[in-house]
């Protein structure tokens, strides 16, 4: 009887444990909506911030002479919509330094 008893208790304190990680796992799936969400709208960010700079630096690049060092530099970053948008993302996640980009 003893025995049942130990065993009783240990399944008790087993299931406590599944219960608490039911719980976090159920929050960890119920934020996923937000995050989702989160992310859309930085991504919506990014690109209308992306619009704007490739059309500001497109204009720069038409006055500047084809052959100047600064053209390479504002290709490299800001070339087309993609890689504006690709430079703004690893600036805003530490894959690129800004002090690089705004160079």
């Amino acid at each position: 009887r003893t025995l049942k008893l130990i065993r009783l208790l240990r399944i008790a304190r087993v299931v406590n444990v599944f219960g608490e990680l039911r719980i976090i796992i159920v929050s960890m799936v119920s934020s996923l909506k937000s995050l989702f969400w989160t992310m859309v709208l930085l991504m919506f960010m990014i690109y209308t911030v992306s619009i704007y700079l490739t059309q500001m630096v497109t204009e720069r690049r038409n006055e500047l002479d084809p052959g100047s060092d600064d053209v390479q530099p504002l290709d490299k970053y800001f070339g087309s919509l993609g890689t504006t948008m690709l430079s703004m993302f690893m600036a805003i996640t530490a894959g690129v330094d800004w002090s690089e980009i705004c160079n």
